[in-house]
């Protein structure tokens, strides 16, 4: 059964009848391709607006008190692109969202905004903060690469984590399919079948941030991918079951007086 693709219903079964190693293994190969596609955004459309808004900090600023401390001089769009902006807005006035992702420092918090329309406030995490321009900006040049590697491995590996509390989660659902279509099932085997449906949904996430990545899908688009690839995990919850060998009963009548003697001899 190992031989069935992996993104079908019948290879999503087969994961039930192979080793965890297997798994994790092919785990392993779509949180790379997430993590790969994560970083080719970082890279190619974070990166320069990143860059632009560090060379622009001012020569003293910073938090203190949990409040925000900036010349007036240095406050407005620091550095934008349709993919990042980042504004200093100490001020709190409306600003036009015309990005894909909008970061705006406010004087006691800092939002989280998108042109689609939301925006979440939230307070800044240390109280206290100094910026000083001949510390940040060569400690950003030196270490960009490796917070970039970390972002990017970061997000495969949640990938992994996710995939294996839904799956623990789908065991149920999994469990209630194999009961009433009599196929075999125990705890490991459905953990693994519930956690390999999410292989696809996975591969299908990578390729859409690739797109993304290349304009050739809309942020929007690659939000409503995000919920069809829940969908298509969740149908194959209930349909790889239906796959699983079927349970073997025994036609021994327990209750049998020569066969209760015959399991005693």
């Amino acid at each position: 059964d190992s031989g069935y693709p992996p993104f079908t219903p019948r290879g999503v079964a087969s994961f039930s009848q192979t080793k965890w190693s297997r798994l994790f293994l092919w785990q392993i190969g779509v949180a790379s391709a997430i993590g790969c596609s994560v970083m080719l955004l970082l890279v190619q459309h974070w990166a320069p607006v990143l860059n632009q808004a560090i060379k622009k900090l001012p020569d003293e600023g910073g938090l203190n008190q949990g409040r925000l401390r900036w010349p007036e001089s240095h406050t407005g769009e620091l550095a934008s692109n349709q993919f990042l902006k980042i504004i200093v807005n100490p001020s709190g006035q409306q600003q036009n969202n015309d990005a894909d992702l909008q970061i705006e420092l406010r004087r006691e918090s800092w939002v989280l905004g998108s042109k689609l329309g939301f925006n979440v406030e939230l307070s800044y995490l240390l109280e206290n903060f100094r910026i000083d321009r001949s510390i940040q900006i060569p400690w950003w040049v030196s270490r960009q690469p490796f917070l970039f590697i970390g972002i990017s491995s970061s997000v495969g590996l949640a990938y992994i984590i996710a995939s294996l509390f839904l799956g623990f989660l789908g065991i149920w659902p999994s469990k209630v399919v194999t009961f009433f279509s009599e196929r075999q099932s125990d705890f490991g085997s459905l953990w693994r079948l519930a956690t390999a449906v999410w292989l696809l949904p996975g591969a299908l996430l990578a390729v859409g941030t690739l797109c993304y990545v290349f304009n050739l899908l809309i942020f929007l688009k690659l939000l409503i991918l995000t919920l069809f690839c829940l969908l298509i995990g969740s149908f194959y919850l209930f349909t790889s079951p239906f796959f699983l060998p079927r349970a073997i009963h025994s036609e021994a009548n327990p209750f049998d007086p020569e066969e209760a003697q015959a399991d005693l001899e």
